[in-house]
């Protein structure tokens, strides 16, 4: 793990994931399982833009010859009941990307890496929720010899450890927090992330949630290579804070809007996404 000289913010989500048995709405993410049978189904508009970057000490400083990278992806997330305690998930996307400067412009348009992931909920009563994630990231619907690449080109393994807990009657709320360990295929270095979350309803059909991700390179990287996506260093840190809006449009449709920053970080670039999205249960 580098030296990155990570603020209390960074580390918020570590300490979530050590304190969450003190903290005393049923949400369908994180540690909650879908019911046997249902389904949960976001489509979402993501934007993504970033002319700076953190660099090797943490330090921001502008791309080179006026550079700058654009991410526009349209994503899939999906969450099927197998059983009551057993849940089958989904990610994906297809990506625009553009990354130009004075000199020269590269783009790629096409699927980027899946995510496959099978959750298991170990626990539910009184105290709260607690399950595990298995999680596979497959690579294979793009070439790995694209200029700019989407992704890094090779298998992710990741174990997640998630717990979650109602704040009802105390407030409409819930709380959520997650620690996992990734295991990344030949170059790139092993990660372990780290997410806390807190949800809250507010009025009649909305709600409101807030998330601190925190991505730690385990500096075992078999080799540092350069890639024209800024984001895919071999072995990085960043830290990720994100606010979101939501309504129940229906008992089965909502919408959301959300804003992600980057805050801190090393070896990757520091941007802002703004995503927009339709949520299905059924």
């Amino acid at each position: 793990m580098k030296s990155l000289n990570i603020s209390p913010i960074a580390v918020l989500s570590f300490l979530a994931f050590a304190s969450v048995q003190v903290i005393g709405t049923s949400c369908f993410a994180g540690a909650w399982t879908m019911p046997k049978g249902k389904a949960y189904v976001k489509l979402s508009v993501n934007a993504y833009e970033s002319d700076e970057q953190f660099d090797g000490e943490g330090k921001e400083k502008d791309f080179s010859d006026n550079g700058s990278f654009k991410d526009r992806n349209l994503g899939i997330y999906a969450e099927y009941g197998l059983t009551d305690t057993v849940g089958l998930v989904y990610s994906g996307s297809y990506k625009s990307l553009e990354k130009k400067n004075d000199h020269v412009t590269q783009k790629f348009d096409g699927f980027s890496d899946m995510d496959l992931a099978v959750k298991y909920r170990l626990m539910n009563n009184r105290l709260g929720v607690v399950s595990v994630q298995a999680l596979v990231k497959v690579p294979e619907a793009y070439d790995d010899d694209e200029v700019l690449l989407p992704g890094n080109a090779q298998y992710d393994y990741e174990i997640r450890l998630m717990a979650g807990r109602s704040l009802y009657p105390v407030i409409p709320g819930y709380v959520n927090v997650e620690g996992a360990y990734r295991l990344r295929d030949r170059e790139p270095a092993d990660e372990m992330r780290f997410l806390g979350e807190f949800g809250m309803d507010f009025l009649k059909k909305g709600y409101a949630r807030f998330k601190v991700e925190t991505i730690l390179g385990m500096d075992n990287a078999d080799k540092v290579t350069n890639t024209a996506n800024p984001n895919l260093s071999a072995d990085f840190d960043l830290v990720k804070l994100s606010m979101t809006l939501g309504c129940r449009v229906t008992d089965i449709l909502g919408i959301e809007i959300e804003t992600i920053r980057e805050v801190e970080g090393e070896n990757v670039s520091k941007g802002n996404t703004y995503s927009a999205s339709v949520i299905c249960m059924y």
